[in-house]
């Protein structure tokens, strides 16, 4: 694992955004970059980039001819403490999600691409988040008036990444608290399972 370092997230996503222009120029998509001042934050700035990219790719893949594509960077605190970050938002005017899509959208091989995705490709971004302390937030809409998909990711600005091996003790420990509170705990073998 790369050491962590301070980054503007605006030039990480600039790097990733050069990975489309040659789709992004044949589909005629507008990108428009919306970028305040920010603040550098702690990261391994390979990993977001491929978060970055990974967003991107389905955002332009959603996107029509003529379509828009928008980037935006923030100053911001985390969207329910106060700890200071940097907000990304990345959003697209493409055919939106549905419901049944979105509650699927982070787990492994789910793919709305057919032969042309793996359904990886966020589910590897969702462990890069969590390591790195993200908070995500994704709302979709289709309608017969607008359709758009956007992703909010909220970066602390200090905390810098964990390690994968933090993480999964965490997202364990938590499923413990959720397994005991609805009391819905049985053990076997050393093994949890859950009562149906």
């Amino acid at each position: 694992m790369a050491d962590p370092a301070r980054e503007k997230l605006s030039t990480i996503l600039d790097s990733a955004l050069t990975l489309f222009d040659g789709k992004r120029r044949q589909a005629r998509v507008l990108v428009v970059r919306d970028y305040q001042a920010e603040a550098e934050v702690l990261c391994i700035s390979s990993e977001v980039r491929q978060v970055f990219a990974n967003i991107l790719a389905n955002a332009f893949d959603a996107t029509p001819y003529n379509g828009t594509v928008t980037v935006r960077v923030r100053n911001s605190s985390h969207f329910s403490s106060s700890e200071a970050g940097v907000r990304v938002t990345i959003a697209d005017t493409g055919c939106g999600m549905t419901l049944a899509t979105q509650k699927q959208l982070f787990q492994p091989f789910y793919s709305t691409k057919g032969r042309n995705g793996t359904g990886l490709g966020l589910w590897i971004s969702q462990e890069i988040l969590a390591r790195h302390g993200v908070t995500t937030r994704v709302r979709s809409r289709q309608g017969a008036s607008r359709n758009c998909t956007v992703f909010v990711l909220c970066f602390p600005r200090d905390t810098g990444p964990r390690s994968l091996e933090a993480v999964q003790l965490e997202v364990q420990a938590e499923l413990m608290r959720d397994i005991h509170r609805d009391g819905q705990l049985l053990h076997h073998d050393s093994a949890y399972q859950w009562s149906s």
